[in-house]
């Protein structure tokens, strides 16, 4: 995915055209390759800079995509996390629907606010480790620094 493009983007033009981007677009968010989920992050938030991508996005992303959002939330990454975060303000600044998605997640607001206990520290030593596992870098568990929040 290009990210840059996508301020470029509106993705209403052809239903043909918005599927194939939004495929792309899942494939690189529920990807295991960390370059691929930030690029796929960035995209998302690029769409969401252009008015006319809004109704798009909205009724695109489905509960899973939001399911994934929250779970790259616990990977100890610091660009991942700034990303994620970034995507998550951008979604909920267009419309209230991606709001009540994240809000349907169990324990969401539990996530964020443990988030804001995790100190930079934690998140550079485990995000070191977790680097060096590159295929497998984002468990089903959250990882033990942040403590259990589900």
């Amino acid at each position: 995915m290009l990210p840059f493009l996508a301020k470029e983007l509106v993705v209403t033009e052809s239903p043909l055209y918005s599927e194939c981007i939004f495929d792309k677009l899942t494939d690189s968010i529920f990807s295991s390759d960390h370059f691929l989920i930030v690029s796929g992050l960035e995209f998302v938030s690029g769409l969401c800079e252009k008015p006319g991508n809004h109704s798009t996005l909205v009724d695109r992303l489905k509960p899973s995509h939001y399911s994934r959002f929250s779970q790259l939330l616990l990977v100890p990454d610091v660009r991942l996390l700034h990303t994620t975060l970034n995507t998550l303000y951008n979604l909920t600044a267009i419309d209230k629907v991606p709001c009540e998605q994240l809000l349907a997640l169990p324990h969401f607001i539990k996530l964020l606010i443990k988030l804001l206990s995790v100190s930079a520290d934690q998140l550079r030593h485990d995000g070191i480790k977790i680097m060096s596992f590159k295929k497998n870098f984002v468990s089903k568990d959250p990882p033990e620094s942040l403590g259990t929040v589900c």
